[in-house]
């Protein structure tokens, strides 16, 4: 009576794929609900704020010290994104989305107002 060894993770994967073709049913991008227009569009935002921020960090750096100033702006940039990273990870893993939302707002807000009161400093 036995129906022989039974493939879970084979039917695991239909039933990932069935909910994700149902949930992706609507889009309009060629990868259903991966986006890469939203890929695109960030990384083209990124790079224009890479080239933008990078200009203005060495444009008062002399030529002798512009190794060092790109190796620690590359740096802080790195430490940023590291640490940026898991301090949202670990707020979703105790609080969940919508506390990691509300706190990303905030972060958001308070580096434009750093921003604003800084412009208004020169």
């Amino acid at each position: 009576m036995s129906e022989g060894p039974r493939d879970f993770k084979g039917a695991r994967q239909t039933s990932l794929t069935q909910s994700r073709s149902q949930r992706c049913a609507g889009s309009a991008s060629i990868l259903g609900c991966q986006s890469i227009e939203t890929v695109s569009l960030a990384t083209a935002g990124y790079a224009l704020f890479q080239a933008a921020n990078n200009t203005e960090v060495m444009g008062d750096v002399g030529p002798a010290e512009r190794g060092l100033v790109s190796g620690l702006l590359n740096l802080a940039r790195n430490l940023g994104l590291v640490s940026g990273a898991s301090l949202m990870g670990a707020v979703f893993a105790f609080a969940g989305t919508r506390v990691t939302f509300a706190f990303a707002a905030v972060l958001m807000l308070i580096a434009i107002g750093l921003v604003a009161s800084r412009r208004t400093m020169r």
